[in-house]
């Protein structure tokens, strides 16, 4: 395991036990139910707060990154150096985490807000009418949509090409003026 592996597995670990702790301190990890109010479940209950602690971790290694590669590492004659290509590589892949984790808080959020099961939630139609007309689904929509948006434009440029004013797709054999 690498050197930068094993940072960022401590800071996953550190992230999520300062989360346990802030939720048990907080009171949140063991709510008092009252009887005859719906309840949305343990795991609503805790992967909420994790969801959104990964989308929002997610959300600001890829920005992060594609800001690193564009303004921070050197460029070659203006277009992406090969180290640049790196970054946008690997910020295409946390922008897919924060794609998944964007669904994931808008799944647990509805169930937190219905009182319902994660379950129940999924089996009806409460989902597509929470993401397309209440102000928070259509937030986490565009979020997700732009998470996925961001990881397929990512994985466009794979390298400059030789010839200069042109860059090359791995879609396309011809090169093509930017």
């Amino acid at each position: 395991m690498t050197r930068t592996a094993r940072l960022a597995l401590a800071l996953t670990a550190a992230a999520l036990a300062a989360l346990v702790a802030a939720m048990i301190a907080g009171g949140a990890a063991f709510p008092r139910i009252i009887p005859g109010l719906p309840d949305e479940g343990t795991l609503t209950r805790w992967a909420l707060p994790v969801s959104k602690l990964a989308m929002d971790v997610a959300g600001l290694l890829t920005v992060g990154l594609l800001l690193t590669a564009t303004a921070f590492v050197p460029n070659d004659k203006g277009l992406l150096g090969t180290s640049a290509l790196g970054y946008v590589k690997a910020a295409s892949w946390t922008a897919l985490v924060w794609a998944g984790a964007g669904a994931l808080t808008m799944v647990f959020t509805l169930s937190e807000t219905l009182g319902l099961p994660v379950a129940d939630v999924l089996g009806g139609n409460e989902l597509t009418s929470f993401a397309s007309q209440v102000g928070q689904g259509i937030a986490l929509t565009l979020v997700v949509l732009f998470g996925v948006s961001i990881a397929l434009f990512s994985r466009g440029p794979s390298r400059p090409a030789r010839r200069r004013g042109c860059w090359r797709s791995p879609w396309s054999r011809c090169c093509r003026p930017p």
